[in-house]
């Protein structure tokens, strides 16, 4: 696996301070309410690709490993921009347009671009304030548009609106997921 092209690269990139990040292992349900998993911490400056490689490889059968939006900078919460797209690759540039005129440039420019397998994964390097992140979910929502196929996963924000937190799969442990997500 190239870990320059795994989404662990832009975490390690994009947060400079020592912080602790969330984690979490899950077994995927589908058309589930129900968001079942079990979170733990990581120190930032524990990332690596050798963390990454050992988490992937202690990962029971159907496991998956997430990663989390939110992390604390003192005594303020933040987090993180993440997308899951409801398009394929080829929609990509269509998708890009749309988000361009919905979310904060400084959001927007940020993002880096991930193939999920059958879908796709966003991760912005300009962390969002805790008070401001339901306003960046509300967005995502209102770039499907009518009559339009669907760009966003409104499941997904959904799940994670009622979760408090954004999450994005890092591995592919199991027979629903395709690929481990690479950047574009």
């Amino acid at each position: 696996m190239n870990i320059e092209s795994h989404p662990i690269s832009i975490v390690i990139d994009s947060i400079h301070e020592n912080i602790e990040l969330e984690f979490s292992i899950y077994k995927y349900q589908p058309q589930s309410i129900i968001d079942e998993r079990k979170s733990f911490p990581v120190k930032k400056l524990d990332l690596s690709d050798s963390w990454l490689l050992d988490q992937l490889n202690r990962l029971n059968e159907n496991e998956e490993l997430a990663f989390h939006s939110k992390f604390k900078i003192g005594s303020r919460y933040y987090h993180m921009p993440m997308i899951d797209f409801n398009c394929k690759i080829e929609d990509i540039d269509k998708a890009k347009k749309v988000l361009s005129n919905l979310l904060p440039k400084e959001i927007f420019h940020s993002l880096s671009f991930y193939e999920s397998g059958r879908s796709l994964h966003a991760y912005g390097s300009t962390p969002i304030p805790n008070t401001r992140w339901v306003e960046f979910m509300g967005r995502l929502l209102l770039a499907n548009l009518p009559n339009e196929p669907s760009i966003i996963d409104t499941r997904w924000v959904g799940h994670r609106l009622v979760g408090g937190y954004s999450s994005l799969r890092w591995s592919a442990n199991s027979d629903y997921y395709l690929k481990i997500p690479t950047k574009i």
